[in-house]
């Protein structure tokens, strides 16, 4: 029996994100279904926001991703402003992009995630829950 070897690494959640924008890029501009038609039929998912009534930060990233498929960037923006960094994100992971990083640079790394965490939970308070 014949396996595919190393499936696995092309086979990550980033890829898988990317393959559902890219269905869903295809659906719209080829059928000309809207964003709109297709966000209609999908149901809430954050059960922050179901139970709380508060968006959560990543509130809005699904009608965002379905605005860059429409290449609607500024659209994405106003929906979610951390769609358009975490497409770019998923479509660099899925690629694979093979850099060798020394040590110092991962720790750079690293600490870049915290700081963009603390700006995430930052702009969520303040705009989300605080003018809630």
């Amino acid at each position: 029996m014949c396996k595919f070897k190393g499936y696995k690494e092309y086979l990550s959640f980033s890829s898988v994100i990317l393959l559902l924008w890219l269905i869903a890029s295809f659906t719209i501009h080829m059928f000309g279904v809207s964003k709109d038609a297709i966000g209609e039929f999908l149901p809430v998912f954050c059960p922050f926001r179901l139970l709380t009534g508060i968006s959560c930060p990543g509130c809005g990233m699904t009608r965002a991703f379905l605005a860059l498929a429409e290449f609607d960037v500024s659209l994405a923006i106003k929906l979610n402003p951390f769609s358009v960094p975490l497409f770019l994100y998923f479509v660099a992971s899925a690629v694979k992009l093979r850099i060798p990083l020394s040590r110092d640079i991962r720790d750079i790394k690293f600490y870049l995630s915290v700081v963009l965490i603390v700006v995430i939970i930052f702009w969520w308070l303040l705009t989300r829950v605080l003018s809630a």
